[in-house]
């Protein structure tokens, strides 16, 4: 899943630049094919606002391996016009024999599609490790990589695992770290995406690096961070770039039309004075505290 890594699968996936033949493989870790589909199922859940076909957009607002140019409508269009989770514009397919996962198919409606899976690798790589320590018998442990956590059973101290979310502004990383809430996490995910450490300042205006794919541009909804809990960590790190996209009153509307889903949720948005104001859903405020 790596785009720093030359080699890696998603990087041989997003070099292919044929449009009248198919990138096959067999994907011997069986990684690639499940963040598809769970990457289909979330992109039609939020409609859109999840899209891991936003690679060239990153690239074009220069939060990749790209320096940001001159970016305009046109540029954006131009674009727009490659990315995107419809079938003629990138699919992926894998190919079963009786029963059993034979290769995968990659097609491509234009050779400058690409795929970032930042967005939800990271999540998912804390399940599967996760997962390993509970095949090992191991009931109590708390896995974290690159701030996206996964808690099962309980601390040393018989309790549930204490994980704080910092407050966002920046420079709020490493030693400097200033803290929101404490949140009680057992048997779940939790998961935070901002804005607030990773932008561009143009003409004095924050860019922010979270990309809106239904529009190409970066989003610019006042939404600072969103903090998710899930039960697992793919669906909590996606979930949180889906939010920083659909922005505070989005993202409580969609929390209401999908209960069932059992996020809890913590959102800190600009207060257009300087500081910020912090929601959170009832059953996030039930087991969250002040440091």
């Amino acid at each position: 899943m790596s785009l720093w890594r030359p080699n890696s699968r998603i990087n041989q996936i997003n070099a292919w630049d044929r449009t009248d033949s198919l990138f096959g493989f067999v994907d011997s870790t069986q990684i690639i094919g499940p963040l598809w589909a769970l990457s289909e199922e979330l992109h039609g859940l939020t409609k859109g606002a999840f899209d891991p076909t936003v690679s060239p957009l990153v690239e074009l607002w220069g939060f990749g391996f790209s320096e940001m140019g001159n970016v305009g409508a046109v540029q954006v269009d131009s674009v727009m016009s490659y990315t995107g989770m419809s079938p003629e514009r990138f699919d992926m397919n894998e190919e079963e024999e009786d029963g059993y996962y034979k290769a995968t198919w990659v097609r491509k409606g234009d050779p400058r599609a690409a795929l970032d899976f930042n967005a939800i690798a990271q999540g998912y790589s804390v399940d599967l490790l996760m997962e390993e320590l509970r095949i090992r018998g191991i009931g109590n442990a708390m896995v974290e990589l690159g701030g996206e956590v996964v808690c099962r059973g309980n601390n040393a101290s018989g309790k549930p695992w204490r994980i704080a979310v910092d407050q966002p502004v920046e420079g709020s990383a490493g030693h400097d770290r200033t803290f929101e809430m404490v949140v009680a996490v057992q048997d779940r995910a939790i998961c935070t995406s901002g804005s607030y450490r990773k932008f561009h300042e143009v003409e004095g205006r924050k860019i922010s690096h979270t990309i809106d794919p239904g529009t190409g541009w970066p989003a610019a909804n006042g939404l600072l961070s969103a903090t998710v809990m899930a039960t697992t960590g793919a669906y909590a790190d996606a979930m949180a770039t889906a939010f920083m996209v659909l922005g505070t009153e989005q993202t409580k509307v969609f929390l209401n039309q999908y209960p069932e889903l059992g996020l809890d949720v913590m959102l800190m948005s600009d207060d257009g004075k300087g500081g910020y104001d912090v929601w959170s859903s009832p059953g996030f405020e039930a087991v969250s505290s002040r440091p």
